[in-house]
């Protein structure tokens, strides 16, 4: 009896191994050649076939435009890029109005990429959201 539960605990202790993590992918944004110094990328994982399509991963852009995140599910993932918001509410005079965010009303230019399993480095170009 303790050899099958010792197999079965085993058994279940590899198969956990093999599904944690997920890929590591780490790359640099840029708009116009020059680095993007805030905001936050997103890796959604796409479905196939009806299969569940996983969980997205966040990562927040470093002071130098780069990025990496761990957890990104291996396959298709359309990428996202949203602009940092500050926590600090900003006040102004009667007459003012609020400056733009940097980097607002900017869009990943090739959305959909392919992650790979172990580690992936994914750089991505921002180009102007069109208007609407």
């Amino acid at each position: 009896m303790r050899l099958i539960q010792g197999c079965a605990f085993v058994f279940a202790a590899v198969l956990l191994s093999g599904c944690g993590g997920g890929a590591t992918v780490s790359g640099k944004v840029t708009y116009k050649g020059d680095k993007v110094t805030g905001g936050n990328v997103t890796f959604s994982p796409v479905a196939k076939d009806g299969a569940k399509a996983g969980t997205p991963v966040t990562a927040t852009l470093n002071a130098d435009g780069t990025y990496s995140v761990t957890g990104a599910t291996a396959g298709k993932n359309k990428v996202s890029f949203a602009v940092a918001t500050s926590a600090d509410p900003v006040v102004l005079k009667p007459g003012e109005s609020a400056k733009p965010a940097p980097f607002s009303g900017l869009m990943v230019k090739d959305q959909d990429v392919e992650v790979k399993g172990g580690t992936s480095t994914v750089d991505i170009e921002l180009i102007e959201a069109p208007k609407n």
